[in-house]
């Protein structure tokens, strides 16, 4: 399974939908309505649709970092404890976003 590839934009509409979240070729990918939620809300829920591909993106990258930091580290710190901890966290959400 595969995402749409981003960047994605958002663009605020009227006529009950209060936001569209668009690929960068256009085309709508979702559409939030106005029922229940707030107009600010929606575009903020629609912003951080936007933004996902391109924090899935710097999650990747950052792995292999914290997978070389929490070996460099001293077996007895706080701190390699505290990397596999953050690593193994990065790779659940990783896992979550690709489904």
């Amino acid at each position: 399974m595969s995402h749409t590839p981003g960047p994605y934009t958002v663009k605020t509409r009227t006529n009950g939908v209060c936001a569209m979240i668009e690929t960068r070729d256009g085309k709508e990918l979702a559409m939030l309505d106005c029922g229940t939620i707030s107009f600010l809300d929606n575009v903020s829920n629609a912003n951080l649709f936007a933004a996902a591909p391109d924090m899935l993106k710097a999650l990747e990258q950052a792995l292999p970092f914290l997978v070389d930091l929490a070996q460099a580290s001293d077996d007895e710190s706080h701190y390699r404890e505290d990397t596999n901890a953050f690593r193994k966290e990065i790779e659940a959400l990783i896992a979550k976003a690709k489904g």
